[in-house]
């Protein structure tokens, strides 16, 4: 199979097979300029991706195309919300950000929702 290449200014993905949900020494460092994880899971063939910068002790999930999706408060929330969309383990508070960015989405929405607006 051909290596994935992407336009990303995060570079190339980095890889994280998961059976369960992942820890903090799962990611690789997040380096100043960020960077795409790949996280997949057992019987999926493609993973899922997520684009991280970190800001302070924030951290910035961006889009495919570049756009900031959402910020989370801690690694505590980035990781519970990774864990939530790649089905490793299912979050409430997760599950009604996802709810609320698929629905900013269907109506063009560009305000920011967070996980500390749970």
């Amino acid at each position: 199979m051909p290596e994935k290449r992407y336009d990303w200014p995060f570079g190339q993905p980095k890889r994280i097979e998961a059976a369960q949900p992942i820890l903090e020494d799962d990611l690789p460092p997040i380096p100043a300029q960020g960077v795409t994880i790949e996280v997949v899971a057992p019987g999926i063939g493609a993973g899922y991706l997520f684009h991280i910068h970190q800001e302070g002790t924030a951290y910035n999930l961006y889009s495919y195309k570049g756009d900031l999706v959402t910020r989370f408060t801690d690694m505590e929330a980035l990781l519970r919300f990774i864990n939530h969309a790649a089905g490793l383990k299912f979050d409430m508070r997760s599950w009604r950000l996802s709810e609320d960015l698929n629905r900013r989405i269907d109506i063009g929405d560009d305000s920011l929702p967070s996980e500390a607006e749970e």
